[in-house]
């Protein structure tokens, strides 16, 4: 059975939001940096320096609202996930589009036992994701 999951394109589109923060906090410090040694080190002309730091302002202000939009759609996918959450658990009509595929227990029946095993399931897998991130890092869970 193929996985139609409707919340994934939120995600993705969080994920390249916060790649771009990535890269303007990463490109903010470099220039900090660059902006430091040209400033005290070097005999660099002082409109140049000045320039670097009005450059590295307007990158702190593209981060800072690069990260409320990674904010705001981590949100709105999270609300979306939760809201098929409740929807595979009770069979509601909550979320516009609904999941295929993406829970494995459709044979049991609706209501608080399946959202319950809806959330073991999450969180198993979680646990599993978590403990494997531990043993890569040389660190042991439990």
């Amino acid at each position: 059975m193929n996985k139609k999951v409707p919340f994934k394109n939120k995600f993705d589109t969080a994920k390249k939001y916060d790649n771009i923060s990535t890269y303007l906090l990463y490109s903010s410090t470099i220039l900090l940096i660059i902006n430091f040694i040209l400033g005290n080190f070097t005999d660099f002309p002082l409109a140049i320096v000045r320039w670097t730091e009005i450059i590295n302002c307007l990158i702190i202000i593209s981060f800072s609202i690069s990260e409320f939009i990674v904010n705001f759609t981590l949100y709105e996918a999270e609300s979306h996930r939760r809201e098929d959450f409740v929807d595979n658990s009770f069979k509601s009509l909550i979320a516009e589009n609904r999941t295929e595929g993406y829970y494995t227990n459709d044979d049991i029946k609706s209501g608080l036992y399946k959202m319950g095993v809806n959330n073991f399931e999450s969180c198993f897998f979680s646990y599993n994701i978590a403990k494997k991130i531990y043993r890569f890092c040389g660190l042991k869970l439990f």
